[in-house]
């Protein structure tokens, strides 16, 4: 008789792009809590704090590039290794999950377009669809329409050429694609997101910006849970070790 192997950990690299450590902390409890129990090697860098010239690194076996206040076009110097990565994890079929700026993000880099600015803007909990005969391994047998949570200004405008449209609602036609085989994924929304994680967030805001404080006040009272969405994240992880080389 034969015991079922425990899968081997996965090097996976978090990307952030935040000012306040306090923020930094509580997007990593996010993404603690959405993947307990999942056997990792995690990594975590900060982009605001990382050299343009200092090469980030590529042995990860999947990437996460977390939301952010900054815009695709921001004088970050972390956003000129980001680019440099993409091209390299591209290079090397490495897959990436983009999440709202993440998403933008990706689709900036490879050709597509982001609109900045507020006409498109989205926060609290919102309900998006799945676009018809669209599948891919994480996205096939969610509902056809489920609810997110959301926190944007800035959205994707347009994507680059191959890649498809996974959801959409009426304020942002793009709410989720994948390009390049479906190896790298975005979406607008914050899947690590839930309403418990705001509930927390604002009863400890210290050391967080009045403004973020504010803006998670008013809408945290008619947030709703979203749990397909919030499986989003292990359903890549699985599909990363699923091409993971062996």
């Amino acid at each position: 008789m034969t015991t079922e192997q425990p899968p081997r950990p996965l090097r996976v690299l978090l990307l952030q792009a935040r000012e306040h450590h306090r923020e930094i902390e509580f997007e990593q409890s996010a993404f603690d809590a959405a993947l307990q129990g999942e056997s990792l090697y995690p990594l975590s860098i900060n982009l605001v704090e990382h050299p343009a010239g200092l090469p980030l690194p590529t042995e990860a076996q999947a990437v996460i590039i977390a939301g952010s206040p900054f815009s695709v076009a921001s004088p970050v110097e972390g956003f000129t290794a980001l680019r440099r990565l993409l091209d390299r994890m591209r290079r090397d079929k490495t897959p990436i999950f983009g999440i709202c700026f993440g998403a933008q993000f990706i689709a900036d880099h490879f050709g597509g377009s982001v609109a900045i600015g507020a006409d498109c803007w989205e926060e609290g909990t919102t309900r998006v669809r799945k676009i018809p005969d669209v599948t891919h391994p994480i996205w096939s047998d969610l509902p056809h329409a489920f609810d997110v949570q959301q926190s944007h200004d800035d959205h994707i405008a347009e994507l680059p050429i191959g890649a498809v449209v996974l959801a959409e609602n009426e304020r942002c036609p793009i709410q989720a694609f994948s390009f390049e085989d479906g190896r790298f994924i975005g979406t607008q929304f914050h899947p690590e997101r839930t309403p418990e994680w705001y509930d927390a967030v604002l009863r400890s805001p210290h050391g967080l910006p009045p403004e973020k404080v504010a803006r998670y006040c008013d809408y945290t009272y008619t947030m709703r849970p979203s749990p397909e969405a919030h499986s989003l994240l292990r359903r890549f992880i699985a599909y990363a070790r699923s091409v993971a080389p062996r």
